[in-house]
């Protein structure tokens, strides 16, 4: 049987509001009334306001608030002094990619020059590797700056310090048990017996840019001159959809200013190539624009192509690099086409798909670097956990996992964690290698795990922040969005319901998304787009059908011309009954 997510089983909830808060908030202002009910759903009271529709350094914190940066300053100063070699160690990912480029470039504007380390995906794995660092302990580095990894490399760490490395660790991975035996360990997690850095939602890009103020602070010099690495910070920080609230805010907001006037040549030509306006970039351009070229270059080759990219010094050593990085993209696309169209088949295969608390899924035929975006495709078609893994011709199985919000997957992976050869990862999303011959046990034992965990309501509802008329959606009404963005994990973009209107003209398109108009009882009509893998049964909804529809409002250019768009996000056939996932049959 086929798991189905049928709109009508989902719960829609519409967010609290005080209304009367809401009018103060916005009399108070001079805020449009939705900006102000925005606002208040979102926890954001009279006090914070102002900082949080203009975002400044005044959201960030103290570097030196890091229980070790003093420790980690001193060590890079002193190796600067002593005239030392350095190697940034990073990741294939966009956060390590981010994070890698960053320290590069902070480097440059201390006047030093470092070198770079990426491993490699297929042969290497994730974390820190031995003979990478004898070779680099061998060609006279005497300190190594890890970025995205080296939270669960202890014994790697010890090792090195044996022949003489030293190693900072810059991460934002959970912690397997202590600390590891580093000269600095800079990781918002931190030892549970310690105090924590104020912020938690860090990505690794984002601890890399605090240790870049820790530095200049350091040294003398205004943190404000760090201000061009911001892009770096926000591509890194979406793509590994961290939590877009706090320091984070920040870091996109000014990151995203800093893309809009084309300071960095890798990205200007990375967005020239792929056709897109770098004047109008946001939050969904990096998410689904930079992130998923950038990653390619990971998943497929090697990410130090990405680096090379981000750290170009010109136009014309940049557009090269993009144009190979859309090239891996567009071969990218292809292999994940083949690999979604095989994980779909062995879900509608299992036999009682639907009561599986989670999916643990395998091919022989699956590249180990796109397993990711199948398990983050399943997660959101399917609602539930879900880990990929891709088996080679040796039997060595190399997976990822994602989670939904409410679950750690982490934490629930961990308890199976003697099944596995290597293991990492943070609540929302794991990367693991394991034997072949032991994922079933590995399947078995997470399926006893997930028996004992509560079903998560929140992975089952749908939000709604006001319901509306159509007449209300204009171009003033979406202006007054704007200053919540952006929006991402934790500060989620605003969805809005409209009730018993007319389906319009549905078209379905070849790669799944959809198309179609809607109109209300006074003529009011919108186009509406809907994103391909939305698991919907289209064949109940006939020509003008009334249905609500759940939609957030867009201007798009349109033959030259500012249109309004909705948005599709949910859409259900009025008198449909909303059922809790529990009671459904």
């Amino acid at each position: 049987m086929r798991p189905t997510a049928a709109i009508e089983d989902l719960f829609w909830k519409v967010r609290p509001i005080d209304l009367d808060e809401a009018r103060r908030l916005s009399a108070r202002f001079s805020l449009h009334p939705i900006t102000a009910r925005l606002l208040l759903q979102r926890g954001v009271g009279p006090s914070s306001v102002k900082g949080f529709l203009d975002p400044s350094t005044d959201l960030l914190n103290d570097p030196f608030l890091f229980r070790e940066m003093k420790r980690a300053t001193a060590r890079i100063l002193q190796a600067i002094e002593r005239n030392e070699k350095i190697l940034i160690y990073g990741d294939y990912d966009v956060d390590g990619m981010t994070g890698a480029a960053l320290l590069v470039e902070t480097f440059r504007l201390l006047g030093y020059p470092v070198d770079v380390y990426i491993p490699d995906r297929f042969e290497e794995g994730y974390g820190l590797h031995l003979p990478p660092l004898r070779r680099a302990r061998e060609a006279g580095t005497a300190l190594v700056i890890t970025v995205d990894c080296g939270t669960t490399s202890h014994a790697e760490i010890k090792e090195a310090a044996s022949f003489g490395l030293d190693i900072i660790i810059v991460d934002h991975h959970q912690l397997a048990g202590g600390a590891p035996p580093a000269v600095a360990f800079l990781n918002p997690e931190g030892p549970p017996q310690e105090t924590p850095y104020p912020f938690r939602g860090l990505s690794s890009v984002g601890v890399a840019f605090k240790l870049a103020e820790g530095l200049f602070k350091g040294s003398g010099l205004s943190p404000l001159r760090l201000r061009p690495l911001l892009d770096l910070v926000a591509l890194g920080t979406v793509a590994d959809v961290a939590p877009l609230t706090e320091e984070n805010r920040y870091f996109v907001s000014e990151g995203l200013r800093v893309i809009r006037e084309g300071i960095r040549p890798g990205i200007a030509a990375l967005l020239e190539i792929a056709g897109e306006d770098r004047a109008s970039a946001n939050e969904q351009t990096l998410g689904y624009c930079l992130a998923p070229r950038l990653n390619a270059a990971g998943r497929l080759y090697h990410a130090g192509e990405g680096v090379a990219l981000l750290t170009a010094p010109s136009r014309e050593k940049a557009l090269p690099l993009a144009e190979r990085l859309e090239a891996y993209n567009r071969e990218r696309r292809r292999i994940q086409m083949r690999m979604w169209e095989e994980a779909e088949r062995q879900v509608s295969e299992m036999r009682d798909a639907d009561r599986h608390p989670l999916f643990v899924l395998a091919s022989e035929g699956w590249h180990p670097g796109v397993v990711g975006i199948i398990a983050s495709r399943l997660v959101e078609r399917y609602r539930r956990p879900a880990i990929v893994i891709a088996l080679s011709p040796e039997g060595i199985g190399r997976g990822s996992g994602r989670s939904v919000e409410g679950i750690d997957l982490h934490r629930s992976v961990s308890v199976c964690r003697a099944l596995l050869e290597k293991f990492g990862g943070h609540a929302g999303a794991v990367g693991l290698m394991i034997r072949a011959d032991r994922v079933d046990l590995f399947r078995e034992g997470l399926v006893n795990v997930f028996s004992e965990i509560p079903s998560v309501e929140t992975s089952e509802t749908l939000w709604i922040d006001a319901e509306i008329k159509l007449e209300e959606v204009t171009f003033d009404f979406i202006r007054a969005i704007a200053p919540l963005a952006p929006f991402g994990p934790a500060h989620p973009e605003p969805v809005f319901l409209a009730r018993n209107i007319s389906l319009i003209g549905l078209q379905r398109e070849l790669d799944r998304s959809v198309r179609f108009k809607v109109r209300d009882k006074k003529g009011w009509t919108f186009d509406v787009v809907g994103p391909g893998g939305m698991n919907l049964p289209w064949n109940d909804f006939v020509e003008g059908a009334a249905v609500d529809l759940a939609f957030a409002p867009e201007v798009w250019t349109w033959q030259g011309e500012p249109r309004i768009f909705l948005r599709l996000k949910r859409i259900r056939r009025v008198g449909a009954i909303e059922q809790r996932p529990e009671e459904q049959c």
